[in-house]
């Protein structure tokens, strides 16, 4: 697809099998979308893998009906692998990221070195809640039977995420309220740069918030985003309540280690380094 393509349909085909993009470049699409769908160039990846592909110049310019937002609309297990993003603007409800709007439960799903780059006109933005650059929303559906397993690692986000409550720079929500399964969540080597905001609550430079009774793992992860709390006109330079570098909420077990943000997270058990910009360029 190229020159400013654009793709308008109802089609919710699910994905299966391998998609190898062999290091080409998917540019200038826009995906419009005006119901209560998803909107998205993939709509549903079910078990299979995405990689080796580029993508530039992406508009998913969706109504204020519209959830699972973004190059994959909704994702129940499978592979990211070697994808990197350049301008994509997603705008929706809820569930808006520029990579997958949601995640569902089924074998694991696993996104590995993955980056997303916007410049200041492509935003990522969820009317309600649940928006940010990699996943918008991890969530089972309405009677999981399966265990659910999420693993991130070696991804960098740079770009300007805002939803009224739950935004994140990696994941927005991460919500495991079912007690019938067990819920995982490991987020490795993810940087994050540009800026979060919230018009509410729940804002998080790699995670905006969890619900539930999950164990999550971050390792390794930076966060030099600006981080926007309830509408701060200033960007954050101390921790609050629900708004942090790392983890905006949680309500279970959550483990930081060897991780670095502007200033240290609000749960003072977490493994937070701060640093400063001038500790990058000595780097």
């Amino acid at each position: 697809f190229k020159n400013k393509a654009c793709i308008t349909g109802t089609s919710k085909k699910t994905m299966k099998g391998l998609f190898n993009g062999l290091g080409h470049t998917i540019s200038n699409i826009k995906v419009s979308a005006y119901t209560d769908a998803a909107a998205s160039i993939w709509s549903n990846v079910e078990g299979g893998t995405i990689e080796n592909v580029k993508f530039n110049e992406l508009s998913f310019d969706c109504g204020s009906n519209n959830k699972q937002v973004g190059i994959i609309g909704k994702m129940t297990g499978g592979n990211v692998y070697n994808v990197h993003a350049t301008n994509v603007k997603a705008n929706g409800k809820e569930r808006v990221a520029a990579l997958i709007g949601q995640v569902f439960e089924g074998t694991r799903t696993t996104i590995s070195h993955v980056q997303v780059i916007n410049d200041a006109a492509h935003t990522i933005t969820a009317e309600s809640k649940d928006a940010a650059g990699i996943i918008g929303l991890c969530q089972t559906t309405a009677s999981p039977l399966v265990d659910y397993d999420v693993v991130i690692e070696d991804v960098n986000v740079c770009a300007n995420v805002f939803a009224s409550t739950y935004a994140g720079g990696v994941i927005g929500r991460f919500d495991d309220q079912k007690p019938t399964i067990t819920y995982f969540l490991d987020v490795r080597r993810a940087v994050v740069s540009g800026s979060v905001k919230t018009s509410g609550n729940y804002c998080g430079g790699i995670l905006g918030g969890q619900v539930g009774s999950a164990r999550i793992y971050f390792y390794n992860c930076i966060c030099m985003a600006d981080l926007h709390h309830k509408n701060a006109a200033n960007p954050l330079i101390i921790a609050e309540k629900n708004c942090s570098p790392i983890l905006g909420r949680h309500s279970s077990y959550a483990s930081v280690n060897y991780c670095a943000g502007l200033f240290q997270d609000y749960e003072a058990g977490f493994d937070v380094t701060v640093f400063t910009f001038n500790d990058i360029r000595m780097i």
